[in-house]
């Protein structure tokens, strides 16, 4: 799936006290969805991409999205930046 990041937000958990964040997208059809990202998780150096493009108000479309259940995005989806012929 195809879909740009919007924003995010920050949280800390009421289980251990570890920081965590949202991470919310809207794909090409202008529906949204969400991955919940961890920064002592593996996976998270991937997303940074993600977080510098929503700091900068940068528009970036990422390719590799998995969607697992209701509208949640796969945390560990091997992400990359969409080209703009997938866009169109």
């Amino acid at each position: 799936m195809i879909a740009k990041p919007i924003k995010f937000k920050k949280g800390v958990s009421h289980n251990d006290g570890k920081l965590f964040y949202w991470m919310f997208f809207k794909d090409m059809e202008g529906k949204s969805y969400r991955t919940f990202l961890r920064p002592g998780y593996g996976n998270f150096n991937r997303w940074q991409i993600a977080f510098d493009a929503v700091k900068s108000a940068e528009e970036l479309w990422l390719d590799g999205l998995v969607v697992k259940g209701d509208r949640i995005i796969d945390a560990d989806s091997k992400i990359g930046r969409a080209s703009c012929r997938e866009r169109v």
